[in-house]
């Protein structure tokens, strides 16, 4: 019967003496914390734009299409019930989990226009920021460069008579390449190109760059962008590369909450050059987070197959074939991989807690603590993205031919997460 509950899973739930909701507590980062997910999952729940329902026999253009209905829903709940960063993250990464164009604006163009603009900056932006009535992206990776911030070829010249940035792609390889929202969706991108000023490179620096038309859409004159075509996974977004003909923004579009470049052309530096990589640590800090929720999707689903699942002889429980999840094997494979989506989870929470510490001493002029996120949030994005795509994987392939069903609840979402693997530093 629809809704009716498998025997199999009735029995393994009744056996157990865990406290689910203690478990619950600790997985999700605390009671109120919990409190919060469980409110955004109702809000989800409610609306049929986030269904998945079908999307396996969508065309990439129609799930494109469905993605955009699915952000401007996420847009309007957002401004309804001024969901704060943390509800934004959640919201679009555990339960609408689909990688939608707005994921982006939420994930990097916002947080770095907050965190690197200068006060006058935000009060000027932020509004439509955060209404997202200016639909951002985060443009630093290039065709021939990715995380290494200095090998960056795009450039943005100051011109001192207009008092203007000039933003250049000087090369076939400066193209900004993998940039999702960019090949179709944003009207703004936070540019990370090299700050020239009299013939002198002082860095990689992130600007703000109007890519579209407030009014139509259209791109603006001197802009070339493009969809890059279907990928592994994340088929609803758009990742695009855009080259820069000698575009002029004016120089006060430079994000000055750290480095600022005064009407005389002066530049001043920022209390320690590494604050440029401060959104590379934003998003590998966020990577750590939500890997434990990557991980334990795929487990769930395993593990819940395993446990209805019968396969093996008739003789050895009385006529009735045993449990997958009985036999030690499957067990060996896939309870280690549950305890690493507890301990990742503890681990990205902790990460978490560092990095917002981190953010508060940097208000105060004290860069101490730097260095240790830096180094923390790398290690980490690097282990844990390894574990969690090779974990899904080995839970895919432990549910036998089921596992390479397109609806199984893994194969999709684990194409979209192999990303992680490359973005923000290759392992």
């Amino acid at each position: 019967m629809a809704g009716q509950q498998n025997i199999d899973i009735e029995r393994e739930r009744s056996a157990s003496a865990i406290n689910q909701q203690q478990v619950k507590e600790l997985f999700h980062g605390g009671a109120s914390s919990l409190a919060k997910r469980e409110w955004l999952a109702s809000l989800v729940a409610k609306e049929p734009v986030f269904s998945k329902t079908g999307q396996e026999y969508l065309s990439r253009a129609e799930r494109f299409h469905r993605g955009l209905a699915k952000g401007k829903r996420f847009a309007e709940l957002r401004n309804q019930y001024g969901f704060d960063q943390e509800e934004s993250m959640l919201f679009l990464k555990l339960f609408v989990d689909d990688f939608v164009p707005a994921c982006l604006h939420i994930d990097m163009f916002l947080p770095v226009l907050r965190n690197q603009s200068s006060k006058e900056q935000w009060a000027q932006w932020g509004k439509d920021a955060e209404s997202m009535r200016m639909l951002g992206c985060y443009a630093q990776t290039e065709l021939g460069h990715g995380s290494n911030l200095s090998g960056l070829e795009t450039t943005a010249t100051l011109d001192k008579g207009t008092d203007e940035w000039v933003i250049n792609s000087p090369t076939k390889s400066s193209a900004k390449y993998w940039i999702g929202a960019l090949g179709k969706t944003c009207t703004h991108a936070a540019v990370v190109a090299q700050l020239v000023i009299d013939g002198k490179s002082y860095g990689a620096h992130p600007f703000l760059v109007p890519i579209r038309s407030t009014a139509d859409h259209t791109l603006l004159a001197g802009i070339r962008a493009l969809d890059i075509r279907p990928k592994v996974g994340s088929g609803q977004m758009d990742n695009g590369w855009a080259m820069f003909d000698h575009i002029r923004i004016p120089r006060t579009n430079m994000l000055m909450g750290y480095s600022q470049v005064d009407r005389a052309g002066t530049y001043h530096r920022p209390l320690n050059d590494k604050l440029r990589y401060g959104t590379m640590t934003y998003v590998r800090v966020h990577i750590v987070e939500f890997a434990s929720l990557a991980l334990s999707r795929a487990l769930t689903v395993a593990v819940r197959y395993s446990a209805v699942r019968r396969q093996g002889s008739t003789r050895m429980y009385h006529g009735i074939e045993p449990q997958v999840l009985d036999y030690q094997t499957q067990q060996h494979r896939l309870f280690p991989l549950l305890a690493q989506a507890y301990a990742f989870s503890i681990t990205g929470h902790w990460m978490a807690k560092q990095y917002h510490e981190l953010m508060r001493m940097l208000e105060r002029g004290d860069d101490s603590l730097l260095a240790d996120v830096h180094a923390y949030s790398s290690a980490l994005k690097s282990y844990t993205t390894k574990i969690v795509a090779d974990g899904s994987e080995d839970a895919r392939k432990s549910m036998g031919g089921h596992g390479y069903s397109m609806f199984n609840g893994i194969s999709e979402p684990l194409g979209t997460y192999q990303a992680t693997n490359t973005f923000e530093g290759e392992n």
